[in-house]
């Protein structure tokens, strides 16, 4: 792009977009919550690409710069199979389009959807949808601070008649749906290539393209589109990739940006992709007034202090000298786009030829018909295994790269950047082997391969998981996370691990199996908790050889009506204290396709060798068994410890746990579907005393439906002993019943085994629904529901009889489905947690707010805080701050400071005024935080009332309570500390009660001193 140099110094400062979004350093985001990266699998990318510029012109030999001139009405790509591999499984997809803004429309919305169709290669596949952006902006609404990945959009400062924008829209859901289809359309027992069902061609349209010459006077004319495309497939290496966006014009400028979270492996390959719009070759300067001297390109650094300008055949390398000054660059806006094949790593392919010159200077090299005008995709390999260079900055056991972009006299428009790094292996990655395999009636998966038979012949299938630890320390805290496959059902009681083999025939085969209980349903659909810790394999070693190994497996059947062409697909997840989850097989599923001809014909004939072998059942010691069971030797099987004491006459006392989400005094908002909502945490606790258990036989939990209960369906209710308490159903708590439905407004709850409880503690239940309001159909302010558990709901036994106490009915809040439009404030679904009493007393968020703009976007402008109740502390005294923060990750914790306070009105309600903007449609989230100071018995609670918008002057969900903040502890029932919950934090210390105890302590200490001394 051309620029002209301004003699007005305040030209030459002001920068050519501003407003407009740098390039990095975060990772993008999509919707504000969904970071764009992938990590620890097998993924790779690849970039379709087309403009919809063409150059109408004559072809000049000696143009070493042509520039298109008309606007085309669509553009074609092909994606073939040296682009992605053959089993190529979409992961997400984005279709980005960007164009110039005709000057009579400068002020308009922007076009915000387009035309996209499908071809599949081999004809068999046609689709065409339109593809839309939520809403159309105006340039004006990507104002500063304010551009999205999903939007963006600038003015030229120097001439603002001309203006630029993108949108960038998940298409992931189209492009599945294109794999769906293949598969559907198969022949039996055909294997479906997943990647080959995407080949064809992608073509575009629709997109409003200006032709006006104020743009062309300076080869400023932009109209292209392209799909961002990230899959997973068995023939990639482990990866994480990272999306980066930015789009702005650079001009004499650097944007930079640090890549981190990873290690690398031995030759690590990088791929980088910058896509970016206008630019010109042979642009640059020496000497840029009042600007500092950049060169164009990319520079990589890694462990080294010097830069590396990445460059190709297609972007090559250049320099310039004048006055004994020298300036090394690379001609990458240059509309000569570069695009490697998934595993090539070599010379690149060359979209509009390769710029080269010859002997009379002109550019032979270009070809006309193939440049993609007004527009760059250019991928650099960084290679360490083939380049001295790369490998001295870019080798095993790095952990950053740090990316420089940059644009000299050529003013280019960056719109967004992928990465794509070589790591080192998962820690939970066996080398050389899948992590989950599959032994069904038509034979063993094979160990090397992914792919494998199901069977329709009622017979029972396999699916194990085998787990090593291949990282540098022990694994603690590992939960396996599983789910019975569509198309299949669960054979109940047939989940079972080991942890001892033999070597068989090169194959690890278990010497003992150990049941794992049901709990009323497939236990590793909500996480099983292996024991600690995992030991760390060495690094000679092998799977054959590494000693620690857990194969976890199950059984399951095909239903008989699952399609003859479904592929079943299996995956599993691994979370681990420190890590980040990790998805088995690197994120490929175990994938059956149906055998007609191959199944054997009883189970003892299936081949379970890869899985772990026959092996003996159950038990030997008490080690084997899950805690609180014990081995009996003459079964082999794990029944209840005997030696654990069981109450006799409990006194129970039953109420509303202290972090229920729910209130008795305002509604919670909820989306409709909502599926895995907690409605409700009740709290069982014996009066303290000896250690012993009580059984929890049944609750009955009521549930109230209001008006339009013909629209409100309720179902998969679940109960949880809520094992840590905090409100939230958590993979290690225990699933103690489930219920499809609802019976005469009742559900019953028969407690497993898993309901034993103790008597000197606070035992936390947790209730668990899926809630839908009728599609369609009106959602009113009546359309809410309740839970509660009435006198005679709650059944224990011991040795003795018992009896539960309680202010009855123990009702636990209403939950209301949101309406179609307006301003919704409601609870959002990680409020904070109530702390133990020596944690309390600290700066603290203390509730979380989901908070949605739903019909129509909207800036929310104010808030007002109320303590609640009269026996709760008041502002200035308990609580000596007070603010409001937003919650970037939905995590109930603030990140951004919106608003806060120190000076307090007497009446017990703060407003605080703020600017938050409110997307259509989207959650957003908010604390408040206060810093506590209570004294012993005090108690805290606030509720958020009278929100505002700028177009939505009211809201519902209001009033919104926070939890009750009780400054107490009894040590029967909980851990006080040793000190009855009375330690001094760091926020008491400040605290003139706090100061005065310490004294009072401290006199103590001295009189006690001196007594001695007496006696002594």
């Amino acid at each position: 792009m051309k620029r002209l140099i301004f003699l007005a110094l305040l030209a030459l400062i002001v920068p050519f977009s501003a407003g407009a979004k740098n390039m990095g350093p975060d990772v993008s985001k999509y919707s504000d919550q969904d970071e764009l990266k992938w990590e620890d699998g097998a993924y790779g990318y690849h970039v379709m690409f087309k403009s919809l510029i063409d150059n109408k012109k004559p072809d000049d030999a000696a143009n070493c710069n042509p520039q298109g001139d008309t606007c085309k009405d669509s553009s074609t790509y092909n994606l073939s199979y040296q682009h992605i591999p053959s089993d190529a499984i979409v992961e997400r997809a984005f279709l980005v389009w960007t164009g110039a803004i005709a000057v009579a429309k400068k002020d308009q919305p922007t076009d915000n959807e387009v035309q996209l169709s499908f071809q599949s290669e081999d004809g068999k596949i046609s689709k065409s949808w339109t593809v839309k952006a939520k809403k159309a902006y105006k340039v004006s609404e990507a104002a500063a601070g304010k551009a999205k990945f999903g939007f963006d959009a600038f003015k030229d400062t120097d001439n603002p008649q001309k203006s630029w924008f993108t949108y960038r829209v998940d298409i992931t859901d189209d492009l599945k749906e294109i794999q769906d289809t293949a598969r559907k359309n198969a022949a039996e027992g055909t294997i479906v290539r997943d990647g080959d069902s995407l080949f064809g061609s992608y073509t575009v349209s629709g997109l409003e393209c200006t032709e006006d010459g104020i743009y062309q006077e300076y080869t400023e004319l932009v109209s292209d589109w392209s799909i961002i495309l990230i899959y997973s497939s068995i023939e990639i290496s482990p990866k994480k990739i990272y999306i980066y966006d930015g789009f702005r014009a650079y001009w004499y400028e650097y944007a930079e940006i640090k890549v981190q979270g990873f290690t690398f492996p031995t030759d690590p390959e990088i791929r980088i992709t910058l896509a970016s719009h206008e630019g010109d070759p042979g642009l640059y300067t020496l000497n840029p007034e009042d600007h500092q001297l950049v060169p164009e390109g990319i520079q990589v650094r890694g462990k080294g202090s010097d830069w590396l300008l990445l460059s190709n055949k297609c972007n090559p390398a250049a320099f310039a000298e004048e006055n004994f000054q020298r300036l090394d660059y690379t001609e990458i806006f240059n509309s000569i786009s570069s695009v490697y094949g998934y595993n090539e790593a070599g010379e690149p392919q060359c979209i509009g030829g390769i710029p080269t010159k010859d002997e009379a200077g002109n550019c032979s090299g270009l070809n006309f018909d193939e440049i993609e005008y007004g527009m760059d995709m250019d991928t650099f390999v960084i290679d360490s295994s083939k380049d001295s260079a790369y490998a001295s900055q870019f080798n095993k056991g790095g952990k950053d790269i740090t990316l420089r972009v940059g644009a000299n006299k050529d003013s280019a428009i960056t719109n967004y950047m992928i990465v794509s790094v070589d790591t080192k292996a998962p820690q939970f990655d066996i080398p050389g082997l899948p992590e989950k395999v599959a032994c069904t009636p038509a034979g063993a998966t094979n160990p090397y391969s992914f792919d494998g038979k199901w069977c329709q012949n009622g017979l029972e299938h396999t699916f194990a998981l085998r787990i090593q630890n291949w990282g540098t320390d022990e694994a603690t805290n590992l939960t396996i996370i599983d789910n019975i496959p569509e198309g299949m059902e669960y054979v109940p009681g047939s989940t079972e691990y080991a942890t001892s083999f033999n070597v068989v025939d090169d194959k690890k085969i278990a010497t003992r199996w150990i049941p794992i209980p049901d709990s009323n349903g497939f236990p590793l659909k909500d996480g099983f908790k292996l024991k600690d810790p995992l030991k760390n394999c060495d690094e000679n070693a092998s799977y054959l050889t590494c000693d620690d190994l857990v194969v976890v497996r199950f059984r399951a059947k095909a239903k008989g009506d699952t399609p003859k062409n479904q592929i079943i697909e299996n995956t599993a997840t691994y979370k681990a204290a420190g890590n980040s989850s990790y998805r088995t097989n690197l994120g490929i599923p175990v994938k059956l396709r149906l055998a007609s001809a191959e199944c054997v014909n009883s189970q003892d004939a299936v081949d379970l060798s890869e899985c772990g072998g026959v092996g003996a059942a159950a038990c030997t010691k008490n080690e084997d068994c899950p805690e609180g069971y014990v081995c009996e030797n003459e079964t082999g099987a794990c029944i209840e410890d005997p030696a654990i004491v069981k109450c006799q006459n409990s006194e129970i006392t039953a109420s509303v746990g202290k972090n229920n989400r729910g209130s008795k005094d305002g509604k919670i908002l909820i989306s409709n579907p909502q599926e895995k909502l907690v409605v409700g945490q009740l709290e069982l606790s014996g009066k303290g005393g000896e250690e012993c258990y009580f059984t929890l036989d049944q609750i009955k939990l009521k549930v109230d439906i209001n008006a339009n209960n013909s629209n409100i369906s309720l179902s998969g209710f679940k109960m949880y002993n809520d094992v840590n308490g905090n409100g939230s159903a958590d993979p290690e708590d225990i699933l103690l019943a489930s219920a499809d439905e609802a019976a005469d407004g009742e559900v019953l709850f028969p407690a497993s085994k898993g309901g034993r409880l103790w008597n000197n503690k606070k035992n936390n239940i947790l209730f668990v629904l899926d809630a839908k309001f009728k599609e369609g159909a009106e959602i009113t302010n009546n359309a809410f529901f309740g839970t509660s558990v009435n006198e005679g709901g709650i059944l224990i036994s011991d040795g003795g009889e018992p009896k539960v106490e309680g202010k009855f009915p123990i009702e636990f809040g209403e939950f209301q489905f949101e309406p179609n439009n307006g301003l919704i404030v409601t609870k959002g679904p990680h409020d904070p947690e109530v702390p133990a009493k020596s944690e309390m007393n600290r700066f603290r968020d203390v509730l979380q707010l989901r908070v949605m703009a739903k019909g129509s976007a909207d800036t929310l402008k104010k808030i007002t805080v109320k303590t609640v109740g009269s026996n709760v502390v008041s502002f200035g005294s308990g609580v000596t701050r007070l603010a409001i923060y937003e919650d970037n990750n939905n995590d109930g914790q603030g990140d951004t400071e919106l608003a806060s306070t120190t000076e307090f009105k007497a009446t017990g309600s703060q407003d605080f005024s703020f600017e938050f903007e409110l997307p259509e449609n989207q959650d957003k989230y908010l604390t408040v935080k206060a810093e506590l100071n209570l004294s012993e018995g005090e108690s805290f609670q606030i509720k958020v009332e009278k929100p505002k918008g700028e177009n939505f002057t009211e809201a519902v969900g209001v009033p919104v309570f926070s939890q009750i903040y009780e400054y107490s502890c009894n040590p029967d029932v909980e851990d006080c500390g040793g000190d009855s919950g009375c330690s001094i934090t760091s926020s008491e210390e400040n605290s003139p009660k706090a100061v005065f105890a310490a004294v009072a302590a401290l006199f103590a200490l001295i009189s006690a001193l001196a007594f001695r001394m007496r006696k002594n």
